[in-house]
């Protein structure tokens, strides 16, 4: 599970009653951004070079001479239609693509929704190491994220994601599943000690 995207954690529920639901979504701004960015390319790189191309093949044909500038602006045109398709999939995954994590006492049952479908996994409670609040960086500026962290990492689901982290949302969540707060995800690292992970949490 991949969760860059997410920008905005809705939260349906509290700790100290599970079962809650958390919905992960990306934020809208960033969907426009990627349309900005595929319609940019389409009008100002994709036609034009699709044009100059029929343009050179037109008058010229498939000759020698002019190979050179077809597979030139052949190469530039799927370029460049290849980095329209690749924004308009990320714009189409803001607006539309969400993740629901499910929480109950003894169960994470984590189901992704997509244009594609929905595909849903479930892990036991006592399957997962701890809590990891992590810095992160993006286009948004510094964030942090919370994750429930399992031996394989990507089977981590995201908690929370925002500038700043409640401390005592932290300890509520850690309280509630029964799980120490550690402070490295499960990449063989070493794990700081529980007063690391809360030190981390005031600095935020």
């Amino acid at each position: 599970m991949s969760f860059g995207w997410v920008r905005r954690v809705s939260v349906d529920g509290d700790w100290a009653a599970l079962p809650m639901t958390l919905t992960l979504r990306a934020g809208a701004l960033a969907g426009f951004g990627y349309l900005l960015v595929a319609t940019v390319v389409a009008l100002f790189v994709c036609a034009p070079t699709a044009l100059a191309l029929a343009s050179v093949i037109d008058s010229q044909g498939v000759a020698a001479d002019s190979l050179t500038a077809i597979a030139t602006l052949s190469f530039v045109a799927a370029t460049a239609l290849a980095a329209t398709l690749w924004a308009l999939a990320y714009a189409a995954r803001s607006f539309f693509a969400r993740t629901v994590v499910e929480i109950a006492p003894r169960m994470i049952a984590v189901h992704q929704h997509s244009l594609l479908g929905t595909k849903t996994s479930r892990t036991p409670v006592t399957a997962f190491e701890g809590i990891c609040v992590l810095p992160q960086t993006s286009l948004d500026g510094r964030l942090f994220g919370v994750y429930l962290i399992h031996p394989e990492r990507h089977k981590s689901p995201l908690l929370m994601r925002a500038p700043a982290i409640d401390r005592d949302w932290v300890s509520a969540a850690a309280a509630s599943l029964n799980q120490p707060i550690i402070g490295t995800p499960a990449t063989g690292a070493a794990k700081p000690s529980e007063t690391d992970a809360h030190e981390s949490l005031a600095a935020a």
